[in-house]
């Protein structure tokens, strides 16, 4: 199935905690709908996360897990963004896009 949005590389040490362990890694790509994140272990689909995103703490699912090298990488959906929590994703999408090409309509 084809992503409806898609990610932009997002390489950044991300807080994180799932079923109250708390963990520190990197994340990998971003978009405003969601976050693919590495993790030192294996959830599963429909764990809840809470991750903490430029010192704003955002919920989600987490929607795919697999194992990647030693480690796994886990996909995750945000859900119930606040308007603030909104805007925080976006300004970070804005920051990494501020050099693409805007397109022609």
């Amino acid at each position: 199935m084809k992503r409806k949005i898609e990610r932009d590389k997002y390489m950044t040490a991300i807080n994180w905690s799932v079923k109250e362990l708390m963990f520190s890694s990197i994340s990998i790509d971003i978009s405003i709908k969601g976050l693919r994140l590495e993790s030192p272990k294996k959830f599963f689909k429909g764990d809840q996360i809470i991750i903490a995103i430029n010192g704003t703490k955002v919920k989600g699912s987490i929607v795919w897990c697999q194992k990647f090298g030693l480690h796994y990488q886990i996909g995750i959906e945000f859900y119930r963004l606040t308007g603030a929590q909104n805007k925080k994703i976006v300004d970070i999408l804005s920051t990494i896009n501020w050099n693409k090409p805007l397109m022609d309509n």
